[in-house]
């Protein structure tokens, strides 16, 4: 909590939530992937519904000349995220 002067010259309590973010983990990533592969919905897994599309649109791969392995890899997605140290 913090204090904030107002437009009046009042002073207010003003409560900061601070930003927690914690990365995807392999077993989340596993539960996405096959969610994908049966047709579920994977906003089931307590995450905010951008985090798991943005993880999916950043892993997703596409080849226009592979077309069948075209797809989410949650062993790859983990890894390349591992490797940024992040």
């Amino acid at each position: 909590m913090r204090l904030a002067n107002d437009t009046n010259g009042f002073t207010r309590k003003e409560t900061v939530m601070k930003r927690t973010y914690s990365p995807l983990d392999m077993d989340e990533r596993r539960k996405i992937a096959l969610g994908r592969t049966a047709g579920l919905s994977v906003e089931k897994l307590g995450r905010h519904r951008s985090t798991i599309f943005r993880d999916i649109r950043r892993n997703t791969f596409t080849d226009a000349e592979f077309v069948d392995l075209n797809g989410y890899y949650c062993v790859t997605a983990h890894a390349w995220h591992v490797s940024l140290g992040s």
